[in-house]
């Protein structure tokens, strides 16, 4: 009860304060804490330099559905797939600070790449979010969500191959899209395309992933 008094008195003197609820490896995370802040780091897992980006993708599949604002980060380097499976509201690459990393130009270059894609889609992370596909941890599942904003009618999904995923291509009911709705892949990993009424997404390859902008021009 001290600690919410505390939050409350500052923010009461200092109305543009925002508190970062960054604290006890995400156990702090309650209902009256993130009525009052906002957790940039949900957990002490992504701290580690071997995190598996598949418990990051279950972090976004249940936390996503009842706090939007909240953030992850990754210490990976050039690996795409996990930097994706740590997108979230608030997102950090931590790529290159410790004493025993190094980036070199190729490093550099990839870092940009993400950090402009994320930008990119980063206002939707606030949206109405749908989860597609598997929400447990399974490396033998595909790991889908979506982002909606039904004012805008555009939005973002995210799919993920896990890596002993035996199926290339996964067939799904997305909301609010149609046939008519226009697609844009942020790379060429895979294909997206409507079948039968479905929005088919394929990744020939496994622990691969792709990002598909949508926008429903009608």
């Amino acid at each position: 009860m001290g600690l919410y008094s505390l939050w409350d008195r500052l923010q009461q003197r200092f109305p543009q304060l925002m508190i970062d609820n960054c604290a006890s490896g995400g156990r702090r995370i309650d209902i009256e804490t993130t009525s009052r802040a906002i957790p940039f780091f949900r957990s002490d897992y992504q701290c580690s330099f071997t995190a598996t980006p598949e418990v990051e993708q279950v972090h976004n599949a249940g936390i996503s559905r009842i706090l939007p604002c909240s953030g992850c980060t990754t210490k990976v380097k050039g690996d795409t797939y996990t930097a994706r499976s740590a997108y979230s509201a608030s997102f950090g690459l931590a790529c290159y600070n410790a004493v025993f990393q190094t980036m070199d130009e190729a490093d550099f270059a990839w870092a940009a790449g993400i950090c402009a894609e994320y930008r990119r889609i980063q206002p939707y992370f606030r949206k109405d979010f749908y989860n597609l596909a598997s929400a447990v941890y399974d490396d033998t599942a595909w790991a889908v969500w979506q982002y909606d904003d039904p004012a805008e009618g555009s939005g973002v999904i995210m799919a993920f191959r896990r890596s002993v995923s035996p199926y290339n291509a996964i067939c799904l009911q997305p909301k609010h899209i149609s046939i008519q709705t226009r697609l844009e892949l942020l790379d060429g990993n895979g294909t997206a395309v409507f079948e039968d009424g479905e929005l088919k997404i394929t990744l020939p390859e496994k622990r691969s992933s792709t990002v598909i902008l949508y926008r429903n021009d009608g």
